[in-house]
């Protein structure tokens, strides 16, 4: 039987407190590999975030990379395989709307991620650079292919304008901010098309996040990780160990013991 491991990266693979990958994680991804299983990054980096991932994890043989949290699909070789923007006028919108209201959102392009305003409190920039190293410049919106927009709100009245404008879109809601993606290009969509693509007969899908909700339950076995948000544990098949105790590498070990994949 043909599987495909779908990982979830940051809180998943990638531990933001130390910035690193375990050395025992990397082992149970090329274990999978060494058994002839499909793995598959599904994450909502940019690939422009990618890069500042640590160099063992970002230049891991991955059969394809799902980006943007599922509306640009690439294969190992960076070659696009899918991808799905935002019609333009639809962020036009969205970036005058942020204007009026103040707020701040961001945007993710092929090749790069930017701020739309200049309304960057000091608590989103030390949140970037702790997730992701980098933080985004800021730059007008002007026409490009856009993925994925991160748009934050201060009062609840914010959050209850804006939804109004999402009726056609993949959306996930946080405390203090809505991430966005053209509709029908969440996680689960890009692994339903890569299942097809690939010809994968069994899905597992490993997550931690409010958006990884839609892939563990939609995966033959959904599992969250110890340290996974309370959604994500009510939606997966099982819970495993958190990413501090290897809780990826000790679960397939025990698995592969039992004969289980």
């Amino acid at each position: 039987m043909k599987a495909g491991y779908f990982f979830d990266v940051d809180g998943t693979l990638y531990d933001h407190k130390f910035h690193e990958c375990s050395p025992n994680t990397l082992k149970a991804l090329e274990a999978l590999h060494a058994d002839g299983n499909v793995v598959i990054a599904a994450t909502s980096r940019a690939q422009a975030e990618w890069q500042h991932l640590p160099g063992k994890l970002r230049n891991f043989a991955f059969d394809a990379k799902i980006f943007d949290g599922g509306p640009l699909i690439v294969d190992g070789h960076q070659k696009v395989l899918k991808e799905s923007c935002f019609a333009s006028d639809f962020v036009e919108e969205i970036s005058a709307f942020c204007q009026r209201e103040g707020m701040a959102w961001k945007y993710s392009t092929m090749n790069s991620v930017h701020w739309g305003s200049l309304e960057r409190r000091q608590k989103m920039r030390e949140v970037c650079w702790h997730c992701y190293l980098t933080i985004p410049s800021y730059k007008p919106y002007q026409n490009e292919d856009v993925y994925n927009m991160l748009i934050y709100f201060d009062k609840p009245q914010q959050k209850q304008k804006l939804a109004q404008f999402l009726s056609n879109c993949s959306v996930v809601y946080y405390s203090d901010c809505i991430e966005i993606r053209p509709k029908h290009c969440d996680k689960s969509d890009a692994i339903a098309y890569v299942k097809t693509l690939f010809h994968l007969q069994r899905i597992v899908c490993f997550g931690d996040g409010d958006n990884d909700v839609a892939m563990l339950k939609m995966a033959d076995l959904g599992i969250a990780m110890g340290n996974a948000q309370k959604a994500c544990k009510e939606s997966a098949d099982c819970v495993i160990g958190s990413i501090q105790e290897d809780g990826i590498y000790h679960y397939l070990r025990r698995m592969k013991k039992c004969a289980m994949y």
